[in-house]
């Protein structure tokens, strides 16, 4: 029965449904999927995948002093611009788990949260200023985000097992006195 409901609660993606592209044995992430997994494992255990392509910027200044080896000082100063690119499909592992949040790890020192969002899947978190343009935090760093990477959902590996048992055995009978017969 268990079986059974979970393989009811997994969406397949495809085109045009369950809200993007398709990628092969890949499935949405519900919370009622989530709920199963944690019955019967712990979801830290399990592969995730991201399903569009996030692409973050950050833009900081850069100041600073350089003497040179004639004596000389050189004051340096501008911009300096960050990109992250996570790939559509980049595997992931979950560092934090809270009741409607995961906090997905796709390198060493950073995560992005994704949250359960009003359909039951998991999105990705972000913020939106006031003019509508998609920010999250990664790491330590607040980054903008690059039109459609806002869309990104958790995706996971899953395989059809079916497992069907099957006993079978000849029972040779019961004589009075307890004794099993001669075969």
């Amino acid at each position: 029965m268990g079986l059974a409901l979970f393989m009811a609660s997994c969406s397949v993606l495809s085109g045009g449904k369950a809200g993007g592209t398709a990628f092969q044995g890949k499935t949405l992430l519900t919370h009622e999927l989530r709920q199963q997994i944690e019955e019967f494992s712990d979801v830290k255990k399990v592969q995730f995948y991201t399903t569009r392509r996030i692409k973050m910027t950050r833009v900081s200044s850069s100041e600073g002093i350089e003497v040179t080896n004639d004596g000389k000082v050189v004051v340096k100063e501008g911009d300096r611009e960050e990109v992250i690119t996570l790939e559509r499909e980049l595997p992931g592992v979950c560092v934090a788990a809270y009741e409607d949040r995961l906090h997905i790890s796709f390198s060493e020192g950073s995560y992005v949260v994704f949250r359960r969002d009003f359909v039951g899947t998991y999105s990705l978190l972000v913020e939106r200023d006031f003019r509508g343009v998609a920010r999250l935090q990664y790491g330590t760093e607040t980054y903008e985000l690059a039109p459609g990477s806002d869309e990104a959902k958790l995706a996971i590996q899953k395989d059809f097992k079916k497992e069907d048992e099957e006993e079978e055995r000849n029972e040779s009978g019961r004589r009075i006195g307890g004794s099993e017969p001669k075969q």
